[in-house]
């Protein structure tokens, strides 16, 4: 397990302090975010982006139809297209002209902390 603070990432916002554990399991990872705000009542994005298809599934998503992932608290999921129109780099590094973006977000009071999991689906 590993753990990455991004308090100064985020000085500019009302985000007071954002800390991410990864753990890395037999059959996927866990990603565990603790923030705090400086406000009382505030809204969470956490976003997540892949090159294969996803479909939205309550509280997660299915992606590219071998993976799925899922956030432990109620969140609003929604996907769009993010292209890297004018952006060779990540063209050429992605190999495609778009990526899907995840978005999970939920209302959190000064303190949240939300678990996704990356999970393989069965082979079976």
């Amino acid at each position: 397990m590993c753990e990455i603070d991004f308090e100064k990432a985020y000085e500019d916002a009302a985000l007071s302090s954002l800390k991410r554990r990864i753990a890395f399991l037999e059959n996927g990872v866990c990603l565990t975010d603790a923030a705090a705000f400086t406000a009382p009542c505030n809204t969470l994005e956490e976003h997540f982006i892949t090159p294969l298809d996803v479909e939205i599934r309550e509280n997660g998503a299915i992606i590219g139809g071998k993976f799925v992932l899922t956030a432990d608290v109620k969140a609003t999921v929604t996907a769009d297209k993010q292209d890297f129109f004018g952006d060779e780099k990540l063209r050429h590094s992605w190999g495609v002209e778009a990526m899907n973006r995840l978005t999970f977000r939920f209302e959190c009071s000064e303190k949240a902390t939300v678990t996704f999991r990356l999970k393989k689906l069965c082979d079976c």
